[in-house]
């Protein structure tokens, strides 16, 4: 199956941070989990397999982004997102009032969260992918 690509959408990414990106995609995804890897195959997939702020690279077959690592380092320090076992991860439900507040007084919500929604709706169609092509 020929991988989706979403560029449309990355150039509206462009005035925000990482860290208000993937705060408001997990606002908008849920406490679903997911691998680290399908995260960083949906920023390849925004930016069209070019290159971007967050440096997608394929690396022994699967991708890897060394700045969204560490803005999930950091996520997972503050316990935003839960680590669980095989490389997966899940947003922490418990803390997504913070996460709103946190995005509200940047001024990124209510403004960006039709954004969020598309996010989380193509991010979800990558895990769902993922875990097909996994069987």
């Amino acid at each position: 199956m020929k991988s989706k690509v979403y560029p449309k959408i990355a150039g509206k990414l462009r005035r925000l941070t990482t860290s208000e990106i993937l705060s408001g995609l997990f606002l908008s995804f849920g406490a679903r989990t997911f691998r680290e890897d399908q995260l960083y195959d949906f920023f390849h997939r925004l930016y069209g397999g070019g290159l971007s702020r967050f440096e997608v690279v394929r690396e022994g077959g699967r991708y890897f982004s060394e700045p969204l690592r560490t803005t999930l380092s950091f996520f997972e320090m503050g316990q935003m997102v839960e680590v669980l076992e095989g490389d997966y991860y899940r947003p922490r439900a418990s803390l997504f009032d913070s996460m709103r507040g946190e995005l509200i007084s940047r001024e990124v919500l209510p403004r960006d969260k039709d954004l969020f929604d598309e996010l989380a709706r193509l991010f979800a169609e990558v895990v769902e992918e993922g875990k097909v092509s996994k069987k």
